[in-house]
């Protein structure tokens, strides 16, 4: 119940630390830990790298509960990140 008593996440959480311009990628994600609450002491994605190419089609699996809904929201911008996305 904890997770749908939560408030809605802003993307203000996202920190836009890099220009994407020049690096030839559709999507970038470097050295980054991912959260569902600020406060959290253990992230639920750690040291995540990703480098998606233009054009390029991935697919994401695994276990339930092991991230994926988690990492799309990150490169959406809707969890708390840190770290390059």
């Amino acid at each position: 119940m904890k997770f749908l008593n939560a408030p809605e996440l802003q993307n203000r959480y996202a920190e836009k630390t890099r220009n994407a311009e020049g690096l030839n990628q559709a999507i970038f994600v470097s050295t980054t830990r991912i959260s569902w609450d600020s406060s959290s002491l253990k992230p639920t994605l750690n040291d995540i790298n990703l480098v998606v190419h233009c054009g390029e089609k991935i697919a994401v699996c695994g276990e339930v509960g092991s991230g994926k809904s988690t990492l799309i929201a990150a490169i959406l911008g809707e969890d708390y990140v840190f770290g390059q996305v």
